[in-house]
Protein backbone atom coordinates (compact mmCIF):
# COMPACT_ATOMS: atom_id res chain seq x y z
CA UNK A 1 0.00 0.00 0.00
CA UNK A 2 1.61 3.62 -0.85
CA UNK A 3 1.66 6.04 1.79
CA UNK A 4 1.32 9.64 2.46
CA UNK A 5 5.00 10.66 2.28
CA UNK A 6 6.26 9.58 5.58
CA UNK A 7 4.82 5.54 5.30
CA UNK A 8 2.35 6.42 8.38
CA UNK A 9 -0.39 3.61 6.98
CA UNK A 10 2.18 1.05 7.48
CA UNK A 11 2.07 0.86 11.50
CA UNK A 12 -1.79 -0.72 11.17
CA UNK A 13 -1.56 -3.10 8.22
CA UNK A 14 -0.38 -5.96 10.24
CA UNK A 15 -2.82 -8.17 11.30
CA UNK A 16 -3.12 -8.19 15.20
CA UNK A 17 -1.70 -11.47 16.51
CA UNK A 18 1.05 -11.40 13.82
CA UNK A 19 3.68 -9.56 15.97
CA UNK A 20 2.60 -12.22 18.76
CA UNK A 21 3.38 -14.85 16.89
CA UNK A 22 6.26 -13.85 15.15
CA UNK A 23 8.35 -10.87 17.68
CA UNK A 24 10.61 -10.12 14.57
CA UNK A 25 7.72 -9.01 13.15
CA UNK A 26 6.92 -6.96 16.19
CA UNK A 27 10.03 -5.51 16.56
CA UNK A 28 10.39 -4.55 12.94
CA UNK A 29 6.44 -2.91 13.12
CA UNK A 30 7.83 -1.14 16.34
CA UNK A 31 10.45 0.15 15.05
CA UNK A 32 8.38 1.40 12.04
CA UNK A 33 5.85 3.05 14.04
CA UNK A 34 7.90 4.10 17.26
CA UNK A 35 11.38 4.76 16.17
CA UNK A 36 10.97 8.21 14.15
CA UNK A 37 9.50 9.37 17.34
CA UNK A 38 11.83 8.22 19.53
CA UNK A 39 15.17 9.88 17.31
CA UNK A 40 13.26 12.66 17.45
CA UNK A 41 12.72 12.82 21.03
CA UNK A 42 16.33 13.29 21.18
CA UNK A 43 16.77 16.24 18.86
CA UNK A 44 14.10 18.02 20.88
CA UNK A 45 17.45 19.04 22.78
CA UNK A 46 19.23 20.57 20.14
CA UNK A 47 16.85 22.78 19.97
CA UNK A 48 18.49 26.35 19.98
CA UNK A 49 17.33 29.97 19.81
CA UNK A 50 17.80 33.85 20.71
CA UNK A 51 16.45 36.02 22.57
CA UNK A 52 17.65 38.77 20.89
CA UNK A 53 18.88 39.51 16.98
CA UNK A 54 22.54 38.10 16.31
CA UNK A 55 23.86 42.13 15.28
CA UNK A 56 22.53 43.22 18.79
CA UNK A 57 24.65 41.00 20.40
CA UNK A 58 21.81 38.14 21.72
CA UNK A 59 23.64 34.69 21.99
CA UNK A 60 22.65 31.82 21.03
CA UNK A 61 20.78 30.10 23.88
CA UNK A 62 20.52 25.78 24.04
CA UNK A 63 18.36 25.80 27.33
CA UNK A 64 17.27 22.16 25.90
CA UNK A 65 20.63 20.21 26.30
CA UNK A 66 20.74 17.74 29.65
CA UNK A 67 23.85 19.04 32.05
CA UNK A 68 26.12 16.37 31.14
CA UNK A 69 29.66 16.35 30.06
CA UNK A 70 29.23 16.72 25.98
CA UNK A 71 25.99 16.68 26.11
CA UNK A 72 25.59 18.02 22.66
CA UNK A 73 27.95 15.06 21.11
CA UNK A 74 26.08 12.57 23.20
CA UNK A 75 22.91 13.91 21.55
CA UNK A 76 24.07 13.87 18.33
CA UNK A 77 25.50 10.58 18.69
CA UNK A 78 22.26 8.95 20.14
CA UNK A 79 20.43 10.70 16.59
CA UNK A 80 23.03 8.60 14.60
CA UNK A 81 23.05 5.21 16.07
CA UNK A 82 19.19 5.29 15.41
CA UNK A 83 19.84 5.89 11.95
CA UNK A 84 22.58 3.58 12.08
CA UNK A 85 20.23 0.75 13.44
CA UNK A 86 16.95 1.62 11.40
CA UNK A 87 19.74 1.51 8.21
CA UNK A 88 21.53 -1.54 8.74
CA UNK A 89 18.92 -3.84 10.55
CA UNK A 90 16.16 -3.11 7.91
CA UNK A 91 18.54 -3.55 5.17
CA UNK A 92 19.71 -7.44 6.68
CA UNK A 93 16.37 -8.13 7.59
CA UNK A 94 15.21 -7.02 4.28
CA UNK A 95 17.98 -8.76 1.95
CA UNK A 96 17.77 -11.97 4.17
CA UNK A 97 17.66 -15.22 1.94
CA UNK A 98 15.86 -17.46 4.47
CA UNK A 99 13.22 -19.57 2.70
CA UNK A 100 10.51 -19.37 3.00
CA UNK A 101 10.97 -15.38 4.00
CA UNK A 102 9.71 -15.21 7.56
CA UNK A 103 6.87 -12.64 7.93
CA UNK A 104 8.98 -9.74 9.16
CA UNK A 105 10.66 -10.31 5.49
CA UNK A 106 7.58 -10.54 3.92
CA UNK A 107 6.29 -7.25 5.56
CA UNK A 108 9.46 -5.38 4.60
CA UNK A 109 9.93 -6.79 0.95
CA UNK A 110 6.50 -8.27 -0.63
CA UNK A 111 5.90 -4.61 -2.13
CA UNK A 112 8.49 -3.48 -4.01
CA UNK A 113 10.73 -5.27 -6.80
CA UNK A 114 13.37 -8.01 -5.56
CA UNK A 115 16.06 -5.33 -6.55
CA UNK A 116 14.43 -2.86 -4.60
CA UNK A 117 13.95 -5.14 -1.56
CA UNK A 118 15.45 -3.40 1.04
CA UNK A 119 13.41 0.03 -0.24
CA UNK A 120 11.54 0.24 2.59
CA UNK A 121 14.59 1.73 4.37
CA UNK A 122 13.99 5.14 2.79
CA UNK A 123 10.56 5.01 4.23
CA UNK A 124 11.47 5.02 7.36
CA UNK A 125 14.97 6.69 7.28
CA UNK A 126 12.67 9.33 5.68
CA UNK A 127 10.00 9.56 7.75
CA UNK A 128 12.47 9.45 10.76
CA UNK A 129 14.33 12.61 8.87
CA UNK A 130 11.10 14.49 8.72
CA UNK A 131 9.87 14.11 12.27
CA UNK A 132 13.41 14.88 13.38
CA UNK A 133 13.74 18.15 11.25
CA UNK A 134 10.23 18.73 13.11
CA UNK A 135 11.52 18.42 16.26
CA UNK A 136 15.15 20.16 16.23
CA UNK A 137 13.71 23.38 14.43
CA UNK A 138 9.96 24.45 15.52
CA UNK A 139 8.09 26.05 13.21
CA UNK A 140 8.01 28.84 16.12
CA UNK A 141 11.22 29.03 16.04
CA UNK A 142 12.67 28.55 12.35
CA UNK A 143 9.35 28.26 10.44
CA UNK A 144 11.85 28.67 6.92
CA UNK A 145 14.45 26.38 7.66
CA UNK A 146 12.21 23.70 8.97
CA UNK A 147 10.11 24.13 5.27
CA UNK A 148 13.27 23.99 3.40
CA UNK A 149 15.05 20.92 5.26
CA UNK A 150 11.70 19.25 4.73
CA UNK A 151 11.30 20.38 0.77
CA UNK A 152 15.21 19.09 0.28
CA UNK A 153 14.12 15.41 1.80
CA UNK A 154 10.70 15.17 -0.31
CA UNK A 155 12.47 16.18 -3.42
CA UNK A 156 15.27 13.85 -3.12
CA UNK A 157 12.40 10.83 -2.20
CA UNK A 158 10.08 12.18 -5.24
CA UNK A 159 13.23 11.56 -7.65
CA UNK A 160 14.23 8.93 -6.51
CA UNK A 161 10.21 7.17 -6.69
CA UNK A 162 9.87 8.54 -10.33
CA UNK A 163 13.20 7.45 -11.45
CA UNK A 164 13.36 3.96 -10.41
CA UNK A 165 9.93 3.32 -9.59
CA UNK A 166 10.55 0.59 -6.56
CA UNK A 167 7.32 -0.82 -6.34
CA UNK A 168 5.86 -3.99 -8.41
CA UNK A 169 2.75 -2.30 -8.96
CA UNK A 170 2.44 1.03 -10.96
CA UNK A 171 -0.23 2.49 -9.33
CA UNK A 172 1.74 2.32 -6.14
CA UNK A 173 4.71 4.18 -7.63
CA UNK A 174 2.45 6.41 -8.70
CA UNK A 175 0.68 7.57 -5.69
CA UNK A 176 2.87 7.85 -3.98
CA UNK A 177 5.23 10.23 -6.47
CA UNK A 178 1.99 12.10 -6.33
CA UNK A 179 1.87 12.23 -2.44
CA UNK A 180 5.09 13.19 -2.41
CA UNK A 181 4.61 16.13 -4.46
CA UNK A 182 1.80 17.32 -2.88
CA UNK A 183 3.61 17.29 0.53
CA UNK A 184 5.94 19.61 -1.51
CA UNK A 185 4.20 21.97 -2.54
CA UNK A 186 2.79 22.31 0.39
CA UNK A 187 5.95 22.87 1.90
CA UNK A 188 6.36 25.38 -1.10
CA UNK A 189 3.22 27.32 -0.33
CA UNK A 190 3.53 27.00 3.70
CA UNK A 191 6.85 29.19 2.79
CA UNK A 192 5.23 31.56 0.16
CA UNK A 193 2.76 32.23 2.85
CA UNK A 194 5.55 33.33 5.45
CA UNK A 195 7.34 34.82 3.00
CA UNK A 196 4.25 37.05 1.93
CA UNK A 197 2.92 37.87 5.44
CA UNK A 198 6.41 38.96 6.78
CA UNK A 199 6.84 41.67 3.38
CA UNK A 200 5.20 45.09 3.91
CA UNK A 201 3.75 45.13 0.90
CA UNK A 202 1.55 41.83 1.30
CA UNK A 203 -2.44 41.76 0.47
CA UNK A 204 -4.49 40.20 2.98
CA UNK A 205 -6.48 38.21 -0.39
CA UNK A 206 -3.06 36.86 -1.33
CA UNK A 207 -2.49 35.56 2.35
CA UNK A 208 -5.97 33.80 2.23
CA UNK A 209 -5.11 32.93 -1.37
CA UNK A 210 -1.97 30.77 0.01
CA UNK A 211 -4.16 29.67 2.99
CA UNK A 212 -6.90 28.48 1.40
CA UNK A 213 -4.55 26.48 -1.63
CA UNK A 214 -2.75 24.87 1.23
CA UNK A 215 -5.54 23.56 3.55
CA UNK A 216 -7.47 22.15 0.32
CA UNK A 217 -3.99 20.14 -0.51
CA UNK A 218 -3.42 18.73 2.49
CA UNK A 219 -7.04 17.96 2.75
CA UNK A 220 -7.03 16.12 -0.74
CA UNK A 221 -4.12 13.88 0.24
CA UNK A 222 -5.59 13.35 3.44
CA UNK A 223 -8.97 12.16 1.69
CA UNK A 224 -7.20 10.39 -0.89
CA UNK A 225 -4.90 8.26 1.61
CA UNK A 226 -7.99 7.50 3.26
CA UNK A 227 -10.15 6.58 0.52
CA UNK A 228 -6.80 3.77 -0.87
CA UNK A 229 -7.20 2.98 2.76
CA UNK A 230 -10.85 1.99 2.71
CA UNK A 231 -10.35 0.29 -0.56
CA UNK A 232 -7.72 -2.05 0.36
CA UNK A 233 -9.31 -2.94 3.30
CA UNK A 234 -12.68 -3.83 1.51
CA UNK A 235 -10.73 -6.15 -1.29
CA UNK A 236 -8.57 -7.63 1.62
CA UNK A 237 -12.15 -8.20 3.32
CA UNK A 238 -13.48 -9.94 -0.35
CA UNK A 239 -10.32 -12.25 -0.82
CA UNK A 240 -10.77 -13.80 2.79
CA UNK A 241 -13.75 -15.75 1.83
CA UNK A 242 -11.50 -17.37 -1.33
CA UNK A 243 -8.57 -17.72 0.53
CA UNK A 244 -10.61 -19.72 3.16
CA UNK A 245 -12.46 -21.93 0.47
CA UNK A 246 -9.06 -23.09 -0.86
Amino acid sequence: MASDGDGNDECCSVEPLQPVQDPWLALVVGANCFLPEFCAGFGKYLVCYRIEKEKRGGELMCSFLPDIPAATATITGMIVLCFLLALFGWTKAALSRTSPKPAHVVYLTNAYKDKFAAWEVERLVRKMLLTLVGAVLPITLSPALQLGCLSVILVVSLVAYVHLLPYKENAFNLIEAALLADALVIAALSNSLLANDSSWAKTEATNRLLLFLTAFLAVAGAGVMLLLLIRAYLRERRMKPKQASK
